[in-house]
């Protein structure tokens, strides 16, 4: 069962980086991106926000907002109702963030992820 999830995620995200293309967010910087994310988040546009984060976190895999951005992408698939991914957006940062001080949150968006399936 969970070969399965993590298959679709690779293959989801796979798509997902084909279909991005976009010369304009090739030109914006951390902090552009960044903010881009939060318009589309407090506008409840998932599909776009989870577009950026994903951007931000392919772009700048370390930067400043690296854990917010984990986080609101668990978030946003969440309230796209893409419950599998978000479980497996939640597990990857519980696997590798055991000491953020938001490890409890992750734990509560896979929970109710799984039982929202």
């Amino acid at each position: 069962m969970q070969s399965k999830l993590f298959l679709s995620f690779i293959f989801i995200c796979f798509l997902q980086a084909c279909a991005s293309g976009s010369l304009v967010n090739d030109l914006k910087s951390e902090g552009e991106l960044f903010e881009n994310a939060q318009i589309y988040l407090e506008q409840k546009n998932y599909p776009l926000a989870i577009t950026q984060l994903e951007t931000l976190e392919s772009r700048f895999p370390f930067g400043l907002y690296s854990n917010e951005v984990k986080l609101q992408l668990i978030y946003s698939h969440y309230q796209n109702r893409a419950y599998t991914i978000a479980a497996l957006h939640a597990e990857r940062f519980i696997r590798f963030s055991l000491d953020h001080e938001q490890l409890d949150y992750a734990y509560f968006v896979k929970a109710m992820s799984y039982y929202s399936q």
